[in-house]
């Protein structure tokens, strides 16, 4: 588990990245910042939790199992946890800043 969630660590990477692709990060709000950040991050922790899980799961491997729960996905991930992983997304992102 601690590769899974060491990943956590590239979604600063990751936002920056976005939105400089998006364009005008300067002119970001810290508003935008949340939102955009927030959502993007959340995705992301969805995706890598979707695709390691069902990688573990093939292998008969996967230490989480959702399926008897309302709002999973092939017992692989919760999508009411989406505020969840909204918040703790933006708490990586600070937690794994550089300083400029």
């Amino acid at each position: 588990m601690f590769p899974i969630y060491g990943m956590g660590a590239m979604l600063g990477p990751i936002s920056g990245w976005m939105d400089r692709w998006i364009g005008e990060p300067h002119a970001l709000t810290p508003k935008d910042i949340f939102w955009r950040h927030g959502f993007s991050d959340m995705v992301l922790i969805f995706c890598a939790e979707y695709v390691t899980g069902a990688f573990l799961k093939a292998r008969n491997m996967c230490p989480w199992d959702y399926s008897g729960r309302i709002w999973n996905v092939d017992g692989l991930i919760r999508l009411d946890f989406a505020p969840f992983w909204f918040i703790a997304g933006l708490i990586f992102e600070r937690l794994t800043r550089t300083k400029n």
